[in-house]
């Protein structure tokens, strides 16, 4: 009984966090064209070099502490104000060193650039705000994701129509800058405020040295591997704006928001498929993975099934949803739409990682990931410009989550069954023939 009420709730805890994410992802992505029509390719791209540049120390931001909060939470229930409030000191430190560094980087790497400083260094505050995002993993381990949801779909809200507002009033690049700011500190302050309303008065926020020393002694380890992930997915919009222009990056960020506006969808069937696969893991492994192998089937599947579709009307979707202005981005989205597949291997393999805990690989394969990604672009940029990028996209992506699988002994299982996923649907279509001569004889 206890079990089936356990299990209601994480269902309707993870539904929560479905709805939540599909809502916040299809409301950015609206807007986000407009903004990015008005904006035009290269104030477009300028935003977003910000916010790959931003993206690149949020690793040392969170000091890897997202990786152990929710055991701890667990394990210490008595202590919930304290490791909660020690993790969020711990941010905001790391976040305010990180500021000064990136502005200091936007000035050495722009230094004849002074908005592109601006902006950055007004985007890199959003690192201070979503400090406080660590209360979101503390809702999520009491299973109130239906909180976090509702108040992230708020803030996305409000910040949209704030958005709507500078576009109607023909407002600069800088105030879309800052929308971004605003949108966390909503968050982060409705967070605090149902925090204190939930938990605050018998746990209220504290700092404790000691144990934040214990906590980076075990959290560090993640750093690493955060930044290399990081590198891996934002290297392509810094380099393209270091050896051309913010303009290539504007088209080739119109390019892969179009080849990821759809993967909310595989978002949602890996999550809700995780903890059903994870439970046959301990239970009949033959059926894990089985139902492992369908899962890959699925993701990659649809993956090409978007991509062929993608690749043959890249030129209308650009022209509708961007403008002529962002023709040139039809051969990124041609090329990136192919990607998503290596990516979601990269998802669903987790769901063989964990049980089998193969976890201290993963930080040899965003290491290969890295530079993989970095010897390409500085290869195909030059030549191709954001068509180059997106073949190192492509191409590091196949690399790291389906070929150095092969190379990793510990992991190559995984791949085996990525390798049968390959001819399930064709296996499924024999046996669906062989049972229709059987009830036909």
């Amino acid at each position: 009984m206890k079990n089936g009420f356990l299990r209601s709730h994480m269902a309707q805890n993870a539904s929560w966090i479905i709805i939540g994410q599909i809502y916040q992802m299809v409301l950015t992505f609206l807007v986000g064209i407009f903004s990015a029509r008005y904006l035009g390719p290269s104030n477009y791209g300028l935003i977003n070099y910000a916010a790959s540049l931003v993206t690149l120390f949020t690793a040392i931001c969170t000091l890897g502490t997202e990786n152990i909060l929710v055991n701890e939470l667990v394990s210490r229930p008595e202590k919930e104000g304290v490791v909660c409030g020690t993790v969020i000191r711990m941010r905001l430190l790391s976040s305010l060193l990180s500021v000064i560094l990136l502005t200091l980087l936007a000035q050495m790497m722009n230094p004849d650039e002074p908005l592109t400083v601006y902006i950055t260094a007004l985007y890199s505050t959003t690192l201070l705000v979503k400090s406080f995002d660590s209360l979101n993993l503390w809702f999520q381990a009491k299973l109130l994701s239906k909180v976090t949801a509702g108040i992230s779909a708020a803030a996305f809200t409000a910040v949209s129509a704030y958005k709507v507002y500078l576009l109607v009033t023909q407002k600069s690049v800088i105030w879309f800058a800052a929308s971004n700011v605003i949108q966390f500190a909503i968050v982060s302050f409705l967070l605090v405020v149902f925090y204190y309303r939930h938990n605050g008065r018998q746990h209220p926020l504290v700092w404790d040295g000691k144990l934040a020393k214990e906590l980076f002694s075990r959290s560090y380890h993640f750093v690493l591997s955060g930044m290399m992930v990081a590198v891996y997915g934002q290297m392509d919009k810094i380099m393209l704006k270091g050896m051309l222009d913010e303009t290539a990056v504007g088209i080739y960020t119109a390019g892969s928001s179009i080849s990821e506006m759809w993967i909310f969808i595989l978002g949602a069937i890996v999550t809700s498929a995780r903890p059903v696969i994870l439970e046959k893991f301990r239970t009949d492994r033959e059926k894990y993975e089985k139902m492992l192998t369908g899962l890959y089937a699925v993701v990659i599947g649809c993956s090409v099934a978007v991509a062929l579709v993608l690749s043959l009307s890249a030129k209308l979707v650009i022209w509708i949803l961007y403008g002529e202005a962002y023709a040139a981005a039809k051969s990124v989205l041609r090329i990136l739409t192919w990607s998503t597949a290596f990516s979601y291997m990269g998802v669903v393999r987790g769901i063989w990682v964990v049980p089998n805990e193969k976890q201290r690989y993963e930080k040899y394969i965003a290491a290969s990931g890295a530079v993989c990604n970095l010897l390409l672009n500085c290869l195909l940029i030059p030549s191709f410009g954001a068509n180059g990028a997106a073949v190192a996209t492509l191409a590091s992506q196949a690399f790291t989550n389906f070929i150095v699988g092969f190379l990793i002994k510990e992991i190559r299982y995984n791949n085996v069954l990525i390798v049968r996923s390959f001819f399930l649907p064709f296996k499924m279509l024999k046996e669906c023939m062989e049972g229709r001569k059987k009830n036909g004889n």
